[in-house]
């Protein structure tokens, strides 16, 4: 349960983000320095209860399931002491991606929560749809904040080499390019929400406009900047 909490699209990616756990379809995880901050801290306190458990009595089975969650949550431990990057081992969705690099032609809200929105985030009452709407506001947070750590990152000469910004940035160039009525975005919420009350489109298309649009505007400047003392070296041997 914690963990959805601080991975809210865990819960709608395994479809149980309803009931009881309805509040976490409004949210998305914080991809700022205080918020994966704060997830570093709840990840600790967790390793030291993991590690406290008696496993006097429990059956073999329940033992390896305990074993497996504290190596995970030691390998999220260890990442989050690094003072860079992207820590997402946890996260049931991208676990596979943790990266030197908080925004890569791989990593990154741009790439992931406009399709997470689209294809798993379902609407089926007008509550669904303000969730969505919610999650629209969000995904501007965790853009800005993911540029907010590129700009940190940069100061520790921590910079993806310049041929993996090349594709960011065409990459972030489409996610920003073409009428904002047209985005996937908006589009995925207008089509589901046509027979609905409250306009959900025109609400969708204003937060895109004044909000998700100006935070991929800043990523791009903020990727751009990166490109112009990027090289071509790729081993992470160049990194602190």
């Amino acid at each position: 349960e914690e963990l959805l909490v601080d991975y809210p699209e865990t819960a709608t990616s395994l479809g149980i983000d309803k009931e009881e756990r309805s509040a976490l379809k409004a949210k998305l995880t914080d991809r700022s320095a205080a918020g994966q901050e704060a997830i570093a801290r709840r990840v600790a306190k967790r390793l030291e209860r993991l590690k406290g458990v008696d496993t006097t009595g429990i059956s073999e089975a329940t033992r390896i399931d305990l074993d497996v969650m504290r190596t995970a949550h030691e390998f999220a431990h260890e990442g989050f002491a690094f003072p860079y990057g992207d820590v997402a081992f946890l996260n049931l969705n991208w676990s596979w991606r943790n990266a030197p690099y908080v925004v890569a032609q791989n990593t990154g809200a741009f790439l992931e929560i406009p399709s997470l929105l689209d294809e798993l985030h379902t609407i089926e009452t007008p509550a669904d749809a303000d969730a969505y709407l919610a999650r629209l506001e969000a995904y501007a947070g965790q853009l800005d904040g993911e540029t907010a750590r590129l700009k940190s990152a940069a100061a520790q000469n921590v910079i993806a080499p310049d041929f993996l910004l090349d594709k960011t940035l065409a990459q972030l160039e489409i996610a920003r390019g073409g009428s904002i009525k047209d985005w996937p975005l908006v589009v995925s919420l207008a089509k589901r929400t046509q027979k609905m009350r409250g306009n959900f489109a025109a609400q969708a298309e204003k937060i895109a406009s004044s909000k998700i649009g100006p935070a991929l505007d800043r990523q791009i400047a903020e990727i751009k900047a990166h490109r112009q003392r990027a090289t071509s070296d790729a081993g992470v041997w160049k990194l602190p």
